[in-house]
C-alpha cells in the first residue's frame, strides 16, 4: 500500500481493478483486502459492505465524467461546439480511467440493479446533453427530434469505440493508445455526430 494514499482510496483502486477483471460476483472481499494490503475488516470499517464498496468504485469513475459533461453543457459556446467538447471529454475520461470499459461491460451483462452513483450520473449526463440539443433546436442549429434520443445517439460512438478498444488494438484495426490515431478517431466521431445533428441547410431556390 502506498503510504501517501488513504486506506479507502487504496481499497477503491484495488476493487476497481478486480471488479473490472472478474465482475462483482467473481470478486471477494478477501481478494480485495489481500491485494490492497489491508486487513479483512477494513472494507466493513470504511464502507460497511461489499455492495457499498462497489458503489464507491462506480462513483470514482462515473462521478468525474458527470462533472465534466455538466461543466461543458452549462458552459459558453454554440450548442454544436459544446456537443463536440462533450465527445472529447468522453474520450479523455476513458483514457484517464482504463478500467471503465470493463466495468461498463460487466454492468451491462449482469442482472444486478444499477448502483445509485451510476444511475444518477447516467440520468444527469443524458439530461444535460439533451438540454444542449434542445437549445440548438431552439436556435435552429440542430435538427428536429427527441433530444434524449439524439443524446443517446451522440454518446453511442464514444462509448462503443472505448468499450471495444482492446479488441480493435489486438486485431490491428486501430489503437487508441496511439496519440495520432486517438486524435483521428475523436475528429471522426465528432464530425460524424455533428453531421447527424446539424439542421439541414435551407434548400436553394
Amino acid at each position: 500500500m502506498n503510504i501517501q494514499e488513504s486506506t479507502p482510496d487504496v481499497l477503491i483502486a484495488t476493487a476497481r481493478e478486480l471488479f473490472a477483471r472478474h465482475g462483482y460476483d467473481g470478486t471477494s472481499v478477501r481478494q480485495i483486502a489481500d491485494q490492497a494490503g489491508a486487513n479483512l475488516g477494513a472494507i466493513s470499517y470504511h464502507f460497511g459492505s461489499k455492495e457499498a464498496l462497489y458503489a464507491a468504485v462506480v462513483a470514482s469513475v462515473a462521478g468525474p465524467l458527470h462533472t465534466s459533461v455538466l461543466a461543458i453543457a452549462d458552459g459558453p459556446g454554440a450548442p454544436l461546439d459544446r456537443i463536440a467538447g462533450i465527445i472529447t471529454a468522453y474520450f479523455d475520461h476513458f483514457a484517464d480511467h482504463p478500467d471503465m470499459p470493463k466495468l461498463v461491460v460487466q454492468q451491462i451483462f449482469t442482472d444486478r440493479p444499477l448502483p445509485p452513483p451510476l444511475r444518477e450520473a447516467m440520468a444527469g449526463i443524458l439530461t444535460a446533453i439533451a438540454s444542449v440539443l434542445a437549445a440548438g433546436q431552439a436556435d435552429g442549429s440542430i435538427r428536429e427530434g427527441l433530444p434524449h434520443l439524439l443524446a443517446l445517439s451522440t454518446l453511442a460512438q464514444p462509448i462503443y469505440f472505448n468499450i471495444v478498444r482492446r479488441p480493435l488494438a489486438a486485431a490491428g484495426v486501430l489503437d487508441l493508445a496511439d496519440p495520432a490515431m486517438r486524435r483521428a478517431v475523436i475528429d471522426h466521431v465528432t464530425r460524424f455526430a455533428i453531421a447527424g445533428l446539424a439542421a439541414p441547410s435551407p434548400e436553394s431556390p
